[in-house]
């Protein structure tokens, strides 16, 4: 599977397009798909974490 990592690099960048856009639902779908090809994607782990519990994330 290591050979199709880029793969999850092109999903990530949709992810954030989605986010750009404000579409969360499509964001954390795409984002979830990155990381069924690559899960060691910390990015994309960590981007679902922000959109799903944004509260968490608030910088004081």
């Amino acid at each position: 599977m290591s050979e199709f990592t880029s793969f999850s690099n092109t999903y990530d960048s949709l992810g954030e397009a989605y986010m750009v856009i404000r579409d969360r639902e499509n964001s954390i779908w795409i984002y979830e798909e990155s990381l069924k090809i690559d899960p060691e994607n910390f990015n994309a782990e960590d981007q679902v974490e922000r959109i799903k519990f944004p509260i968490r994330f608030v910088e004081s």
